[in-house]
């Protein structure tokens, strides 16, 4: 499940030891819902009945890039956004020559929108594929 900020927009995890039970869920859509949650904050108050359960991390604020497990989620499939700012439109689709020559070169690329693409912000990418095979010697 994620949240989004009320200032910069952007989607953050909730986490959580177990899957969210159905009143668990409806907690967290009121605090969604009442656009209240910022990055950095509780998702609940200090004290209150879900404040140690479920959970957003507290050291992400507005300048942090979307988080890993957003993208990574097994069991919820959410909508690709940039990994910047959080944009849901304009991404750079696979046919975009800079996304199809990243994708020759690693196994995971992050979405970039244009926007942060021309501001010069980096495509977040990992897993570099060896351009060369490893040959064994006899």
């Amino acid at each position: 499940m994620a949240i989004r900020c009320a200032v910069c927009l952007k989607p953050r995890c909730v986490f959580s030891h177990s899957k969210l039970k159905r009143q668990e869920e409806e907690a967290v859509g009121r605090v969604r819902d009442s656009m209240v949650f910022t990055c950095g904050s509780n998702l609940f108050e200090e004290g209150g009945r879900y404040h140690d359960s479920i959970v957003v991390r507290r050291a992400v604020n507005c300048a942090s890039p979307i988080e890993a497990q957003y993208y990574s989620s097994k069991l919820i499939s959410f909508e690709d956004v940039c990994y910047h700012c959080g944009r849901q439109d304009d991404l750079l689709g696979p046919e975009h020559p800079t996304m199809a020559t990243l994708r020759q070169q690693y196994s995971v690329i992050r979405p970039i929108c244009l926007s942060c693409f021309n501001d010069g912000k980096r495509v977040k990418t990992w897993g570099a594929q060896n351009a060369r095979k490893k040959t064994r010697r006899v």
